[in-house]
């Protein structure tokens, strides 16, 4: 029987493009803040590479880097796409997350007394009512000045004063809480002592008996 002439195929097998761990710039914010999030993604070598992100399986763009505003935890992916091959061969997916967390609870606070003479030389203690861990109390006075930081602070007023304190946390977010409401050191003037006698500066009165 007849045959036709023996003919070769070749098969190239491309390398799938391989990413480096995607990064997120920052890592963590504040839920509400409205921040943008740079995710970044790159390939260990090769060239005309397309990326594409995902959130939950559904595409949200594509690019070396993207800007994202999650409002709660997310977990984002991406994969290379090797343009430079008919296949258009697609990398291994990788993820990076982005934390969101919540501000502070709103702090309440007391002073130890909130009144004083002026003559008086006694620190009163301002101080959190209930303080919890993981947040920096920074404190400050009423025109926004900071002061110091602690569940409690001794301050010297000289005149009337209002304090306020804020929680912040200690993660890298740094979320601020609400400021708490305002505690006023009231300062009151020492009564002043008038000499009526005439007889200042005489340390001693000779008084004769009559008779």
């Amino acid at each position: 029987s007849c045959q036709s002439a023996d003919v070769s195929v070749s098969i190239k097998v491309n390398k799938l493009p391989e990413l480096n761990t995607p990064t997120a710039s920052p890592e963590r914010i504040c839920k509400d803040s409205g921040d943008d999030v740079v995710l970044s993604a790159s390939v260990v070598s090769g060239s005309n590479i397309e990326y594409e992100w995902f959130e939950g399986g559904t595409s949200i763009g594509l690019g070396s880097t993207i800007k994202v505003k999650p409002n709660a935890t997310t977990t984002y992916s991406v994969v290379a796409r090797d343009l430079t091959t008919l296949a258009k061969c697609v990398s291994v997916e990788k993820t990076v997350t982005v934390e969101v967390d919540n501000a502070p609870e709103k702090p309440a606070v007391t002073v130890s007394n909130n009144a004083y003479c002026s003559n008086v030389s006694i620190d009163p203690l301002l101080q959190v009512v209930t303080p919890v861990s993981g947040v920096v109390y920074q404190w400050y006075t009423s025109d926004g000045s900071f002061i110091g930081e602690g569940e409690t602070l001794a301050v010297s007023p000289t005149s009337t004063t209002s304090y306020y304190v804020i929680a912040k946390s200690t993660l890298s977010s740094g979320c601020e809480s609400e400021q708490s409401d305002a505690v006023e050191v009231v300062i009151h003037e020492a009564p002043i002592i008038r000499d009526e006698t005439g007889l200042a500066g005489v340390s001693a009165i000779k008084v004769c008996e009559k008779g």
